[in-house]
């Protein structure tokens, strides 16, 4: 897998000015992009940044047909901080991308968010363009793993790829409450 100092610049319109504008990809200028499409790490409860069509659509509360729509076994957390379960699953196919995000709810803090996004594409380079980072962000080591954390509206949302897969957890926790959800994704030993 490159390091985001490998990727090349992107280029892209501002739509504030509607003027072609290049992004390298360094500790100077970095990027957060999904897609192509600068994105604020706020919660985006649905939306389709790739603009395609999707090829399915699934909203559920069950595992199994999530998994089963999907294809495949996405990775999610098998650790929450206390208070947390599962809210909803939804599920996404594109013919070169599968999306999973589950909305977790705290029953005694229902202004609070956690949200994990697993985002699985059909090639390491897909995956590589998709995660990008930008200037307001800053890489932390999260169980020895490498993420990229920025924060909006009080919220914070760490980022990383696995392999083929983009993974984020949007969350109003705070980071040591965070550090053993990521642990949890982490590959067995």
């Amino acid at each position: 897998m490159p390091a985001p100092t490998d990727v090349p610049a992107i280029k892209g319109v501002n739509p504030d000015t509607e003027e072609e504008e290049v992004r390298h990809s360094s500790d100077d200028e970095q990027q957060y992009a999904i897609q192509g499409q600068v994105i604020d790490p706020g919660l985006v409860e649905d939306g389709n940044a790739s603009g395609e069509d999707a090829a399915g659509v699934l909203t559920t509360t069950d595992w199994d047909a999530a998994v089963a729509f999907l294809g495949m076994e996405p990775t999610v957390p098998t650790r929450l901080p206390e208070g947390w379960s599962v809210k909803q699953y939804h599920a996404t196919r594109f013919d070169d991308e599968l999306i999973l995000n589950v909305s977790y709810i705290n029953e005694g803090d229902p202004d609070a968010t956690l949200l994990f996004l697993w985002d699985h594409y059909f090639s390491v380079e897909a995956a590589n363009l998709a995660l990008e980072q930008n200037a307001d962000g800053e890489w932390v080591e999260i169980d020895g793993l490498r993420v990229y954390m920025t924060s909006n509206m009080e919220k914070t949302r760490y980022a990383w790829i696995d392999g083929m897969t983009v993974c984020s957890l949007t969350t109003s926790c705070r980071l040591d409450e965070i550090a053993s959800v990521v642990a949890s994704l982490m590959p067995k030993e």
